[in-house]
């Protein structure tokens, strides 16, 4: 391969029998090459060249700072082009004297396995260290300014390089073919980053662009098979075409509101991609930007692009969702063609785009959905009347508050757990009305359960247990909490923030927030945000906010706390009997390696008292709170509301509004429920008050329904034993208020148990 290379570049090496002007001994057996320069006074380094073949060096060579020669001396102040291509160097040392190093000078130094470059340098030519694949690490020094075209092209040996300060650009194919580089730092002198500067660099698994990047060239990362994140900066105007082509490991891209246009093919084929957001800045997406990203399951493509280019997503295999904003006016050639899982495309252009039959070649399965006044338009205008159903939009959902009376989160901990399942879930929930600094609040409470298989139960309440979490005050989407201890509001969420907008917390922390995305996100259909923190000290972290839920990890746990693994998962957040967000795989396995597996559930049906009495004093501490268990008045029992009938419906595929009614054997409705399954993923339906026999639960709407039956064999009524814990003998009604003897008939709680009579 390398001669084949060579017969390819020899018309450009110079046409001269004798390449150099002298020829003087290093002293280590080494003859050095030279030509004159700057009018006879200096010496530039350079080959022998008899024959045309430049390849007399071998072995460690040390250039000299000065050679004397005829009684005088010469600095040496330059590296000649193609002076030591393909030669067997084992070594090379670099004068201070020298200032210049010229193209092709180290090509195919295979040998080579480190260089020095002195500060002396200002100036790298192309190509300089081409091919030299042994070569594992360069020091450059902070007198370049550039890094030039395929100065380090193909050093598949190179492992780790530190760019200086100085440099303000990275050329074309600088690093193309690096497959040893796993990462490499940008510093925040570079301005831009060349055509197929990091291509083929197959080992890279992360970069950080700095925010003086306004260009990323064509395919600047093409081919990075391994690169696994991407943080583009606000700096960034335009990603050009094929920039992150095949780069199969990278799982989510954040594109900034400075972006305007994304190229063609740009990230062409990123199989692991699962998720990408578009800015309100792009106008426009090319010619098969996301063909072939078979990990993205939905797109929103927003308002302000107005061309999408042929194939932009074509062979997006596990696409399910498309959004396609009001101000798109041309959709190229097959630019959703063979994307076999899309179910559900809306289109907000009030008018018909007109498109080619090809732009959605699975059509017939898939449910369009339009403004609701633009029906009769698109049912009249092919292919969009060929959409398997065509349905109209219907109002966006208001703003859910966070601060909502009925609210209860479900959160799990596997923290301690070995096996992964969980064995302790904690409900959160608002209770009451307290003013803070005039401010009126909601309290938030928290009851505790823990199986017997937890491997600290003995350590821990084996009961219930209660305790007040704090206040919580929300205003203009602003969420805040207040300490009782430290006195203080924090606040722990801003869902008013727009996507991309940034703050400071704490005066240190800058958190970037969003963009806002709509569906895509299993077991919830609001809105939801990726909040991403940086700081060039430490990784980044992110985590998702739910509008009107809170944090994937509980209401209480959020990017500003705990940026380490805290073991916390929010289960379910439910409002009544509505739910709004589920986690199935933590519900249905209770553990996060079997998902969809139904075992070790200790609490799945468990229904918390909306209003639970409180101990007397809500500052003690659990192990407090459970010594004094047995010595509460009767105003203050702990005890929950247990039952294990509760009819689960499951509505995340739906997007519609549905009447939800379940009736008895005689016809009779025992519930009815008008829902907007457009805002919510499920229904829980408390069923253990129902009286034996079988039910039939129907949902429908004008165009579909959906008809089930069950059956209640008991009262649903069952013994809930405090593991582990001495009973009391009290008896107590279901409102937690202790009775003065045993009822005749009823349900009742007795020794810490439910029991009928």
């Amino acid at each position: 391969m390398k001669k084949i290379i060579f017969l390819l570049l020899t018309t450009l090496l110079p046409m001269a029998a004798s390449a150099h002007d002298i020829e003087v001994p290093n002293g280590d057996g080494v003859t050095i090459y030279y030509n004159f320069t700057n009018d006879s006074t200096e010496l530039e380094v350079t080959f022998r060249g008899d024959n045309y073949i430049p390849f007399e060096y071998t072995g460690n060579v040390i250039i000299p700072e000065e050679v004397t020669y005829m009684n005088r001396i010469y600095k040496v102040t330059s590296i000649g082009n193609w002076t030591f291509y393909d030669c067997g160097l084992i070594s090379i040392t670099i004068p201070n004297s020298v200032t210049s190093i010229g193209e092709n000078a180290f090509a195919f130094c295979s040998g080579l396995t480190s260089v020095t470059i002195p500060n002396s340098v200002t100036s790298i030519g192309k190509k300089a260290f081409y091919g030299c694949f042994g070569l594992t690490s360069v020091t450059i020094p902070n007198s370049i300014t550039s890094i030039g075209s395929g100065v380090f092209q193909s050093c598949s040996g190179l492992t780790s390089i530190v760019i200086p300060n100085s440099v303000t650009s990275i050329s074309e194919d600088a690093f193309y073919g690096c497959s040893g580089l796993t990462s490499i730092t940008i510093p925040n002198s570079i301005t831009s980053i060349g055509d197929y500067a990091f291509a083929h660099c197959s080992g890279l698994t992360s970069v950080s662009i700095p925010n003086s990047v306004t260009s990323i060239g064509r395919a600047a990362f093409q081919e990075c098979f391994s690169l696994a994140s991407i943080s583009i900066p606000n700096s960034v105007t335009s990603i050009q075409e094929s920039a992150f082509h095949n780069c199969f490991g990278l799982t989510s891209v954040i594109i900034p509101n400075s972006v305007t246009s994304i190229g063609s093919g740009a990230f062409y084929s990123c199989t692991g991609l699962t998720s990408v957001t578009f800015p309100s800045s792009v106008t426009s997406i090319g010619g098969g930007a996301f063909h072939g990203c078979t990990g993205l399951t939905s797109v929103i493509i927003p308002n302000s692009v107005t061309s999408i280019e042929t194939f932009a997503f074509a062979y997006c295999s596990n696409l399910t969702s498309v959004t396609i904003g009001n101000s798109v006016m041309s959709i190229g050639s097959k630019s959703f063609s063979n994307c076999s899982s899309l179910t559900s495309v809306t289109v907000l252009n009030p008018t018909p785009i007109a498109i080619k039959q090809n732009v959605f070649t699975s059509r017939k399965n898939a449910t369009l959905y339009v403004p609701a006044a633009s029906i009769d338009a698109y049912r009249n205008v092919s292919p969009w009347n060929e959409f398997g159903a065509i349905v109209p939009l219907e109002d966006q959902v208001a703003y859910r508050p966070f601060v909502e009376d009925g609210k209860v989160w479900k959160v799990g901990s596997t923290t301690g757990i070995s096996d992964g399942v969980v064995k302790m879930v904690e409900y959160y929930y608002l209770d009451g009305d307290t003013i803070v600094d005039g401010r009126t609040c909601k309290q938030m409470m928290c009851q505790r359960y823990v199986s017997p298989d937890h491997p600290d139960y003995d350590d821990m309440i084996q009961i219930p247990s209660l305790r007040n979490i704090g206040a919580w005050y929300e205003e203009d989407k602003k969420v805040y909490f207040y300490n009782a201890q430290n006195k203080q509001y924090k606040m722990m969420y801003d869902f008013s923030l727009e996507a991309n907008e940034s703050f400071l917390i704490d005066d240190y922390y800058s958190y970037v927030i969003g963009p806002k995305q709509t569906g895509g996100l299993d077991g919830f259909k609001g809105v939801y945000r990726d909040v991403m923190w940086y700081d060039e000290e430490e990784p980044y972290y992110n985590t998702t906010w739910l509008e009107g839920v809170g944090g994937i990890d509980g209401p209480t746990v959020n990017v500003y706390y705990g940026k380490e693994g805290h073991g916390l998962f929010l289960m379910s957040c439910s409002v009544g009997d509505e739910v709004i967000y589920l986690n199935d795989d933590y519900e249905d396995g209770a553990s996060i390696d079997a998902a969809g597996a139904r075992k070790d559930r200790f609490d799945f049906v468990h229904i918390i008292k909306p209003r639970p009495k409180v101990p007397s004093k809500q500052e003690e501490s659990d192990a407090s709170i459970m010594a004094k268990a047995p010595m509460r008045e009767a105003e203050e029992p702990i005890y929950g509301e247990y039952n294990e009938l509760q009819l689960d419906i499951n509505l995340n595929p739906l997007a519609d509004a549905y009447m939800v009614s379940i009736t008895n054997e005689s016809g009779k409705a025992v519930y009815e429920k008008a829902i907007n399954a457009g805002s919510i993923v499920g229904l829980n339906i408390d069923i253990s008050a129902y009286a034996k026999g079988r039910y039939t639960v129907t949902m429908e709407n004008s165009l579909e329904s959906f008809t089930g039956e069950f059956e209640v064999q008991t009262t649903g009524i069952t013994e809930v034993t405090y593991n582990k814990v001495k009973a009391r003998t009290d008896i107590f009604n279901l409102q937690g208020r202790r009775l003065n003897a045993e009822p005749k008939h009823g349900v009742y709680i007795k020794n810490g148990k439910k029991v009928i009579k």
